[in-house]
């Protein structure tokens, strides 16, 4: 490579690790804003959970910084395929001015470290003849390419699934909706006031929601895979809180016949706050409307019988 040529490729190669240190403070900032945000968290997806693809944004743009072809390769395969999953989630792909300009420069940033790679390999060679990579790199370039392709296909999984998190009826995607409705879960004049399933790819696996008129418990692996319980049904609700990590929370539902009826709502962001909260509160005005609509009913039938006895 002549010497224009060298300074073209680092020139290419820095313009990638800049933007690569815009896009990790950006993700940083959408995460924040995601977590504290209920909105924007269900409208674009950035929540506490992707401040790890800000972290690895970050090392692959430090990787940049260090000429490492692998991190340029890694970040622009890793911006790709985020355009893709988003495109998943929101329907469209996010073809914008500002995805040409990344797109463009770690392209070019990954051209340039190869090149650059292959000039300074030769000149190495020219000097002290050509060197045997050791055992310790094949292994450390293997486990390098296994970590990135476990997380990177976590996230393609992660994004294509319902999410961890409890998620309002109005922010509820579409094919949810339609899903429940295809059923016959959800009647048209219903309206889904939280949904929240613990599924991790599928997530007819297991969900759970409440409209103004039922709770629905729904499992594909059940011989009768839903449960449809209106609030008249239910005689009580007991609601154990696990603020963990790990763990969910837990909703149990007794029955007016006996049974009960239990599942897991996250914890997440104070989500199953929030669900058993207005799950109790829809479920007393139900209790409320349908003792009035008792007292008037034997109101109705006193009337009816002092009439007859005046007869």
């Amino acid at each position: 490579m002549e010497q224009h040529e060298i300074e073209k490729a680092e020139k290419h190669i820095r313009n990638a690790w800049v933007l690569g240190i815009i896009s990790t403070v950006l993700t940083i900032l959408a995460s924040l804003i995601g977590t504290y945000h209920e909105d924007f968290r269900y409208s674009s997806g950035f929540n506490t959970w992707t401040l790890f693809d800000a972290a690895l944004i970050a090392a692959l743009t430090f990787g940049i910084y260090k000429k490492s072809r692998f991190s340029a390769l890694g970040l622009l395969v890793y911006f790709v395929l985020s355009k893709f999953i988003e495109s998943a989630y929101n329907g469209q792909f996010p073809l914008s001015f500002g995805t040409l300009i990344f797109g463009y420069f770690y392209l070019m940033g990954t051209i340039a470290a190869f090149k650059l790679h292959t000039h300074t390999k030769r000149l190495a060679e020219l000097e002290h003849g050509p060197q045997k990579r050791s055992i310790a790199f094949y292994v450390l370039s293997g486990f390098s390419v296994l970590v990135l392709g476990l997380f990177i296909w976590l996230v393609v999984v992660a994004a294509g699934g319902p999410g961890t998190e409890v998620v309002p009826g109005r922010q509820l995607k579409a094919k949810y909706v339609s899903f429940a409705t295809d059923e016959g879960l959800l009647d048209p004049t219903e309206q889904i006031q939280y949904w929240y399933s613990d599924a991790f790819s599928d997530f007819t696996d297991g969900f759970y929601f409440f409209t103004d008129k039922k709770v629905v418990v729904y499992n594909n692996s059940w011989d009768e895979p839903a449960i449809l319980m209106p609030f008249d049904s239910i005689q009580n609700i007991t609601f154990h809180a696990d603020p963990s990590f790990l763990e969910d929370s837990q909703l149990f539902l007794e029955l007016k016949d006996g049974t009960f009826v239990n599942f897991p709502v996250s914890s997440e962001n104070g989500g199953d706050q929030r669900f058993h909260k207005r799950l109790r509160s829809l479920w007393k005005e139900a209790q409320a409307a349908q003792l009035t609509n008792t007292h008037m009913e034997l109101e109705a039938g006193e009337v009816n019988v002092v009439s007859k006895e005046q007869l």
